[in-house]
């Protein structure tokens, strides 16, 4: 019924979210020296965790249990690879990409 009314599914929305950050997130990830195209997975997991509305807002203390329930959740998906590293960088860009959409928000308000 939605579809026929023209929504996306919630995965199709996510995706074209996703592809609307993408590149800005490459290259930011770049400077690391490591490869995007190989980490991108592990550190897109770490990037939404980071705006799941359980931990939005709060301190690092505060959801570094969720950060880390979450990133073992990875490591078990993905045995034997090494996604801690990708998954904590993402973390880290999705909290600061929050906070700006944060400011913005107090800005035009």
């Amino acid at each position: 019924m939605l579809k026929m009314q023209g929504a996306e599914s919630v995965d199709a929305a996510r995706e074209q979210w996703w592809i609307g950050l993408r590149s800005a997130e490459e290259s930011h990830y770049a400077k690391s020296g490591k490869s995007f195209s190989e980490d991108e997975e592990y550190f897109r997991r770490g990037f939404e965790a980071a705006l799941h509305a359980r931990t939005r807002c709060m301190e690092f203390d505060q959801v570094s249990a969720a950060m880390t329930a979450a990133l073992e959740d990875l490591q078990r998906e993905y045995p034997g690879k090494d996604v801690e590293a990708a998954f904590t960088r993402g973390y880290e860009r999705g909290r600061e990409h929050y906070q700006r959409l944060c400011d913005e928000g107090t800005k035009a308000a």
